[in-house]
């Protein structure tokens, strides 16, 4: 079942309040944030999520994801 949350803020706002509470959510784009856990690959600048779903990593972004997952799947594996 997918949740529709509605915010009327930032994007990069919302991601950064919720990284206060869950150090897992990550922003992928300047439209896209996604929670960690549900990543399943990272592959020619895109995320393959547990649904299927892929989600576009940006360019300036790519490192900064690619070290985000890297260390959060060496922590919780």
């Amino acid at each position: 079942k997918k949740e529709l949350f509605r915010e009327r803020r930032a994007l990069s706002k919302v991601i950064e309040d919720m990284q206060q509470i869950d150090d897992a959510f990550i922003m992928t784009d300047k439209s896209y944030g996604v929670n960690i856990r549900h990543v399943l690959r990272l592959k020619d600048h895109l995320l393959t999520m547990r649904n299927d779903e892929h989600v576009p990593v940006s360019l300036p972004r790519y490192q900064q994801v690619k070290k985000a997952i890297s260390d959060y799947w060496g922590q919780h594996r």
